[in-house]
């Protein structure tokens, strides 16, 4: 799954993911949001400061069309996904 990762221009310790391109199903309340360079996520990656990774991202991706994470974030890619 491709996910797409935006930073609220209100309040910088925001992020969102979200499967849609353009961030439509954004909650309002952090608006506007940008897409951060390099913004985009497979499922694989190992993203930091988020409890259980890609997996939670995901669960509330399904749940709420998004997921909203606060503090500082950092994504990696894990060598043992690798193909998945």
């Amino acid at each position: 799954m491709l996910l797409f990762v935006f930073q609220s221009e209100k309040d910088a310790n925001v992020t969102a993911f979200t499967a849609q391109r353009d961030g439509g199903n954004l909650p309002a309340e952090f608006a506007p949001w940008k897409l951060l360079s390099g913004g985009t996520v497979r499922t694989g990656a190992n993203v930091g400061g988020v409890a259980r990774g890609v997996d939670a991202i995901q669960a509330g991706i399904a749940r709420d069309g998004f997921f909203i994470a606060r503090g500082k974030l950092s994504v990696t890619r894990r060598s043992s996904s690798v193909g998945r």
